[in-house]
């Protein structure tokens, strides 16, 4: 099951309940916030053998075989060598073209959908503008905005945001640690269902955060000689690029709450740290120089 995300839930299991489900969803929001996860209870809710249109019972042979992502009506599509191939949508095309083999739709998940290439997202659109028989599809994304628009405009879109205060408290009265840890692991997960069973499963990714923390509070005091040197240290050893800028991010979000002035400055170096994150995840910038761009607008 997932945490959180319960008027997402609500309007999903509605849609269900009343006949009304969409041909094709998007589902998009942060990275860790359970997407997938809530695509996936989903698609079981649908599949499920005890149809009570609440929770699916996770016991019958349908939830099984769709969370081992086995079900013979069930496709999952995520990236073959950092990008989702015009081939593997052909397939999706195919199998949707066909019939039901054990439920009463065909179903489908693309994870990562912004890793399309052109020719796959052109393929997936002649899928969505041609919808055959009883088949769902649900996009998984962080990062929408990479999509062709006629794409967006062929979906219904359920966006994820972070965990209100309440329900990442309530998670944590299900689990024995101690409130010193909760803080630690509130900290590091920002909110991010995800992060927070990383957190607690492997507690050094908290240790790294605090030592990103700190490097990035030298790097807003450097010179741009210490901070370049700082992006070829980091490039050099192939460090988590996408970590340690989701990091930054967050510490200059909490910064960006001083004055008026600190606040215009934080916003700008924020929204300028985005759009590098976007930068070089969804295309093939050099990360390099991405991120001396970065170093010169700190």
């Amino acid at each position: 099951m997932f945490i959180g995300h319960s008027s997402q839930w609500e309007f999903l299991k509605k849609s269900f309940k009343s006949d009304n489900l969409a041909h094709a969803y998007l589902f998009s929001g942060r990275e860790y916030l359970g997407k997938k996860t809530v695509a996936l209870e989903f698609l079981k809710l649908i599949e499920c053998e005890k149809k009570d249109y609440k929770t699916p019972c996770q016991q019958c042979v349908s939830c099984q075989q769709i969370e081992k992502k086995i079900h013979p009506d069930f496709l999952f599509i995520n990236p073959e060598e950092q990008e989702i191939q015009i081939s593997q949508i052909r397939a999706l095309s195919r199998r949707f073209s066909l019939k039901p083999n054990f439920g009463q739709r065909k179903i489908a998940i693309i994870d990562q959908a912004h890793t399309m290439n052109t020719q796959a997202q052109t393929a997936l659109l002649k899928t969505l503008e041609e919808p055959r028989g009883q088949a769902i599809l649900i996009l998984v994304t962080e990062h929408p905005e990479s999509l062709l628009s006629t794409i967006l405009s062929r979906v219904q879109q359920v966006k994820f945001y972070p965990l209100k205060e309440i329900e990442v408290d309530n998670f944590f009265k299900t689990q024995k640690i101690s409130s010193e840890k909760v803080l630690e692991v509130k900290d590091y997960a920002f909110g991010r269902p995800g992060r927070m069973i990383n957190a607690l499963n492997e507690p050094e990714k908290v240790e790294n955060q605090k030592k990103l923390i700190s490097n990035m509070e030298k790097l807003l005091k450097a010179d741009l000689a210490e901070r370049f040197s700082y992006v070829e240290k980091l490039t050099k050893e192939e460090a988590d690029l996408k970590e340690v800028l989701g990091v930054w991010e967050k510490m200059l979000a909490a910064l960006s709450a001083g004055s008026k002035e600190q606040l215009e400055k934080f916003k700008k170096i924020t929204k300028k740290t985005q759009e590098t994150i976007s930068l070089i995840l969804t295309t093939n910038a050099n990360p390099r120089l991405a991120l001396e761009i970065l170093m010169v607008e700190l």
